[in-house]
């Protein structure tokens, strides 16, 4: 069976899905916590096709969040991405949709991404 996901697929969903500002080329470009949430929810989704044994665990998920309310547009996405285990809560289990995300945050997202689909 072919790979879906190879690693050059995985890094183009998750630079695609969280620079909506692709086509503008914004280098400078911030990228919150909760797009990045968002991108991670669309990898696990193709990673989810190829291994769906494993997608068990972040399939439906309703980890609690204190500051990401269960009826909040991204609760889905930031849900999948902690109970998946590619992003982690911050200080008191807050989630923080608004904070900064930092080079180091991103680059332990790819990593543990290319982990679970196995790419790495």
């Amino acid at each position: 069976m072919k790979r879906l996901l190879t690693p050059e697929l995985l890094l183009l969903t998750v630079l695609s899905a969280v620079s909506h500002f692709w086509r503008l080329f914004q280098p400078n470009a911030v990228v919150h916590r909760g797009d990045l949430a968002r991108a991670v929810s669309q990898v696990l989704t193709r990673i989810e096709i190829e291994k769906p044994r494993l997608a068990a665990k972040w399939r439906d998920p309703r980890p609690r969040i204190p500051d990401v309310s269960p009826a909040h547009l991204s609760y889905p996405a930031v849900a999948r991405a902690i109970s998946s285990g590619v992003m982690d809560t911050l200080e008191g289990g807050t989630f923080q949709l608004n904070r900064p995300v930092s080079g180091a945050e991103a680059m332990q997202v790819v990593d543990r991404l290319e982990a679970l689909a196995g790419t790495k």
